[in-house]
């Protein structure tokens, strides 16, 4: 009886909590398509419990009904679990310090994911209760044995359904922590936002390519794609993975893919390509997840990761779940080449091709060593075609000055003179358009599309081209007002020399931070559209992860080469920005513990969006500048709080992020070693 009066006690608290997460929903504004998904989950799970909150008060709590609640109520079980995330959300609503007038919706796409898990399967368990105890009360009307013996059978049936929704719960977010330790990776979430930006029509000249369609016919084809930069290739790489996601039982045939950038790489090969196939793989056909819960099992106990050999046999057993696979990697020519990895990545690909009905796309540009490693194997040279970039430009006239959008014939002649222009190079189309939407009237739109830069007739001078667009874009930076030209060099600054992409969120942060402040100033906090705006439409946000990202990798080997002599104190500034934050006031008064619990550790990060990236990468920053700012890094070192937070923010950020065992480096140890290796 009692652990029944319990679980009334845990229903009322669960409805209450509920209620409040229902009320923020119905008052948010501005909110994406996830706050209806979650109010429309959220009431029809307030209604069931409330049904459930109602038999508890009037039911006589037989033992089979008893039994039945007592499984809601168990440890880790959809109670605790939903109870859990309930908290987190709560956690972020009330962390919201600033009071407006209109709230805003403060949860990412993986807290609508969890969420919405946890109410399904805490509904569909209170359904299986409620239709038991429903069966309970007709069972009481019956006085024939043989009814009761009936009864008896489905009573144990129900208990059985109850029992195994808890294990299908169990296995699901096992499998969800194998996905989580084997890869980093999230390109489905990228394959969208380039979707995304697809003019509809563009691509369908590469689909209906002889090559392409005999490349899906022939079991163990390869297809290379080669293009100069700013051809579309990574668009044409979504366009058919889309196809190919379109026409394919993927219970049958898998499909998997990456884009490869070279800023992904983390060295611990948590963005490793092969891990990643292997993730898309299981995720797509749930039932080929054996060989990979295998895998997480034997190196979860000892704390360690898969080597290639590991993943690619891994691969193998999953792969003999599907009577063939296509696999899309893009841009291979920015996969790493230093020691051999590219090679090695290739050779593992080609055994798995040789070992299963394997089918490859590679686009990359024309580097030698790339296409060297491909032999004969058939190629296609990626160009946009001119009437992909004429549907692209047309798209975008609707931002001329109206003086020109008025005159149809003038439009037009703007089109022709794009598409001639740009010669087939989308990047280049992209940076004319953006330019000409700056313009108030046609004589300056005549103008522009004279002096600026064009595509050569050698192509393989496309370099050249866009870097006198990035050159023109630098300059337009120069000539803004002081604080906005200061605020664009600066963002220039973290996006290039960042070691990892950072979120919206990071990059707000680290360019709010001034040097001499004792804390953080919330009122210097710049929204991302202004940050975006003034660095003159060379940095994007990805949609679908948040990274802040240049638009093209040509633009980021352009600032590799330029930044330091283009604003020389880019490094100084990033690394004293790391420095400053960490000794700000709220950082060392954060009482930071040693503890294990996931969901305070997570809470923590999101709280303060940089500390993360400061802890983990301030070395990396320092280091090419350190003499300038030994006595800054002396200061730094000395103030125990501060490295005594930083030490266990980085344990425990490792230990949630990877699930390693909380005892896998003391901090005591950490404290001997961690800073004389810095340098």
């Amino acid at each position: 009886m009692s652990d029944a009066l319990s679980v009334v006690a845990s229903v009322i608290a669960i409805v209450d909590a509920t209620v409040k997460i229902l009320k923020y929903l119905n008052d948010v504004k501005d909110a994406p398509q996830q706050r209806a998904d979650c109010e429309r989950d959220l009431a029809t799970l307030y209604s069931l419990l409330i049904s459930l909150k109602y038999r508890l008060d009037v039911s006589d709590l037989s033992k089979a009904w008893n039994q039945a609640v007592r499984t809601l109520g168990i440890e880790n079980g959809p109670f605790a679990q939903y109870a859990a995330v309930l908290e987190e959300l709560h956690r972020k609503i009330a962390n919201n310090n600033k009071i407006v007038a209109a709230l805003k919706w403060k949860f990412t796409k993986e807290d609508v994911k969890e969420l919405r898990s946890k109410i399904e399967g805490l509904k569909s368990t209170i359904q299986i209760v409620l239709e038991l105890d429903q069966f309970e009360l007709s069972k009481a009307t019956k006085d024939d044995t043989e009814a009761i013996k009936e009864d008896a059978a489905v009573i144990k049936t129900s208990a059985f359904r109850i029992h195994s929704s808890i294990l299908q719960h169990e296995y699901t977010q096992k499998l969800q922590d194998a996905f989580d330790w084997i890869s980093d990776t999230n390109y489905p979430a990228r394959q969208s936002d380039f979707l995304s930006r697809r003019q509809p029509g563009t691509g369908a000249w590469f689909l209906n390519l002889s090559e392409f369609i005999r490349w899906q016919k022939e079991p163990r084809s390869t297809l290379l794609c080669v293009g100069m930069p700013g051809a579309g290739k990574t668009m044409l790489a979504a366009i058919a993975i889309e196809h190919l996601g379109l026409k394919t039982d993927l219970e049958k045939a898998g499909v998997a893919y990456v884009f490869c950038n070279y800023k992904d790489q983390t060295g611990d090969g948590r963005m490793d390509p092969l891990a990643a196939m292997l993730k898309q793989l299981v995720q797509n056909k749930p039932s080929s997840a054996a060989p990979l819960l295998e895998l997480h099992s034997l190196h979860h106990k000892h704390n360690t990761r898969p080597s290639e050999e590991d993943i690619t046999k891994t691969l193998q057993q999953v792969l003999k779940a599907y009577t063939s696979a296509y696999v899309v990697l893009d841009a291979l020519d920015e996969y790493p080449a230093k020691d051999r990895k590219r090679d090695r990545l290739l050779a593992r690909i080609f055994e798995l091709q040789r070992c299963s009905d394997l089918q490859l796309v590679i686009t990359s540009r024309p580097i030698p060593e790339v296409i060297d490693s491909f032999g004969g194997t058939p190629k296609v040279e990626v160009r946009a075609s001119h009437a992909d970039i004429r549907l692209f430009a047309a798209e975008r006239t609707g931002n001329l000055p109206k003086s020109a959008k008025r005159d149809a014939k003038f439009v037009d002649w703007v089109l022709n003179t794009v598409v001639g222009a740009v010669d087939g190079m989308f990047l280049l189309a992209q940076f004319y358009m953006d330019r000409l939407a700056e313009t108030s009237n046609k004589r300056q739109i005549k103008m522009l599309l004279g002096s600026l830069p064009r595509s050569r007739e050698d192509n393989s001078d496309s370099r050249t081209t866009y870097n006198e667009v990035y050159e023109d874009s630098v300059g337009r930076i120069e000539t803004q007002a002081f604080l906005r030209r200061d605020l664009a060099k600066r963002t220039l600054s973290w996006v290039t020399l960042a070691r990892r992409p950072l979120t919206v969120e990071e990059l707000r942060h680290a360019l709010a931070v001034e040097t001499g402040d004792q804390d953080l100033d919330e009122d210097n906090i710049s929204d991302i559209e202004e940050i975006i705006s003034a660095c003159a439409g060379l940095i994007t946000v990805e949609k679908s992860t948040d990274l802040v990202r240049f638009m093209h990798y040509t633009t980021q080997e352009f600032f590799d080469t330029t930044i330091h002599s283009w604003y020389p104190e880019a490094q100084a500034y990033a690394a004293s920005t790391c420095l400053a934050f960490l000794r700000f006031e709220k950082m060392k008064s954060m009482h930071l513990t040693q503890s294990n619990s996931p969901i305070k550790e997570k809470a923590m990060f999101e709280a303060v969006p940089f500390l993360v990236y400061a802890v983990l990468h301030w070395a990396d920053h320092v280091k090419p500048c350190q003499e300038a700012l030994l006595e800054d890094v002396i200061e730094f070192l000395h103030d125990d709080k501060v490295r005594q937070n930083m030490i266990i923010a980085a344990r425990s950020y490792r230990v949630c992020k990877h699930k390693l065992s909380s005892h896998i480096m003391a901090p005591r140890e950490i404290d001997c070693i961690a800073h004389c290796c810095c340098f």
